[in-house]
């Protein structure tokens, strides 16, 4: 199976059977799948025209808005091309939205607190963007997209900061800053590992090579002598950003692909999740496994996020549920986060801790209160295409949000209800 189809079908004998994991070319307003046993939620719910018949054995290749699918079952392939064929819904929101950097503005109130939200588009890129990163200091935005290029943004400006970084030889995954500001790192399709001078644009040596699948993730370490990429593979290798060389042997021991890793703000624990529904925490020092892998997920993870102080984790994941862990029993905290209605794509805490956003495939973006677990107002609406990125500014309660091939902004201000 190529690279290109690895997060849209997993087949892999050690978990689940058949399972589609993958992008919005899958999920989104069109169709979310679990394993062929649990069946197809379908969206929208109108009755759509018949699909051809398919012959079962065959791949098949559909095309839809730029994008392939490569489906190697012939029962799930029917079910998808039913549900693309159908009508899609029209997206709203409960306020005044311009796709064109008009203020989009919304009103959130719980009984203890409001949030008065607004947002900025921010276009550019020509495929789906995949990750959000900020810069430490919060000026700059940056994104990676499936049109092989990462893009850095003014964040005050909402506008591109310089031409596209390109290099990348296929669909970029992942971005990630180092904590001085100065290096970005871009992960991809076509296995690499790329460095940039963040200021300048310019690709910093040769791409760092080592994995042998697509590296769908990155993360430094909070003291910026580390860095962590997380492969299609099924491993981790820690790089040293100085000297461009492999720390140790890659960590091993996720059963199917490594969909996203993170370094904790103190820098004791690197966290890993993948295909196998679990979640692996390690010693960035030892480059040993830190305690059993927690388990409790029925589908990928594919999010992490620690909180500030690091006491907390929270992980998302395709069976649809946010769950929150204590690092220092690493017990869960409470039940799972539950609401969206189809897979969760990424996680992030506030700076200050005070809230958690969770991003679906379903659309939405859920805000909670961590030490609570409850939600905060109601789903941030409005989205075009099921979310795959989210991140929050560094300093102050900015989210960045991907939204097909655009970002948008949400500004929060809170207040009194």
């Amino acid at each position: 199976m190529t690279d290109a189809a690895d997060d849209d079908v997993r087949n892999d004998a050690a978990t689940t059977h058949n399972v589609v994991q993958g992008h919005s070319r899958i999920h989104g307003f069109v169709v979310q799948a679990g394993t062929i046993e649990g069946g197809v939620h379908v969206h929208p719910p109108q009755t759509p025209p018949p699909a051809p018949s398919l012959q079962a054995g065959i791949v098949l290749r559909v095309e839809r808005n730029g994008e392939a699918l490569e489906f190697f079952d012939s029962e799930l392939a029917l079910l998808w091309v039913t549900a693309a064929l159908g009508p899609q819904p029209t997206p709203t929101l409960s306020g005044p939205v311009h796709r064109d950097d008009a203020p989009i503005t919304e009103r959130l109130a719980t009984a203890t607190r409001a949030l008065t939200l607004t947002g900025t588009v921010l276009s550019g890129h020509t495929g789906n963007v995949t990750a959000v990163a900020f810069a430490p200091e919060g000026r700059i935005l940056a994104t990676a997209s499936e049109d092989s290029t990462t893009r850095l943004w003014n964040v005050a400006a909402g506008s591109p900061s310089g031409a596209p970084l390109t290099g990348h030889h296929d669909g970029v995954r992942a971005v990630a800053f180092s904590p001085n500001g100065w290096l970005l790192a871009s992960g991809g399709r076509d296995h690499t590992v790329r460095l940039w001078d963040s200021i300048t644009g310019e690709q910093i040596g040769q791409p760092l090579t080592g994995h042998t699948g697509a590296v769908w993730d990155l993360s430094f370490s909070p003291d910026g002598t580390l860095l962590a990429s997380a492969g299609m593979d099924r491993t981790i290798f820690l790089w040293d950003p100085t000297t461009r060389a492999v720390v140790g042997s890659p960590l091993t021991g996720h059963t199917s692909g490594v969909d996203t890793v993170t370094f904790s703000p103190d820098g004791r624990l690197l966290a890993s999740g993948g295909g196998d529904t679990v979640v692996r925490l390690w010693d960035p020092l030892s480059r040993q496994p830190v305690g059993a892998p927690l388990t409790g997920h029925n589908g990928a993870v594919r999010a992490l996020a620690f909180s500030p102080d690091s006491r907390l984790l929270a992980t998302g994941s395709w069976d649809e549920t946010v769950q929150v862990w204590d690092t220092a029993t690493f017990r869960p905290v409470g039940t799972p986060l539950m609401g969206h209605r189809n897979a969760v794509r990424a996680v992030a805490f506030s700076s200050d801790g005070r809230l958690l956003a969770s991003a679906s495939m379903d659309r939405t973006i859920r805000l909670w209160d961590p030490a609570t677990g409850l939600p905060i107002g109601s789903p941030l609406t409005g989205y075009v295409n099921g979310l795959k990125a989210a991140a929050f500014a560094p300093d102050e309660p900015l989210l960045a949000s991907a939204d097909g091939s655009t970002v948008l902004l949400w500004r929060a201000s809170t207040e009194p209800a």
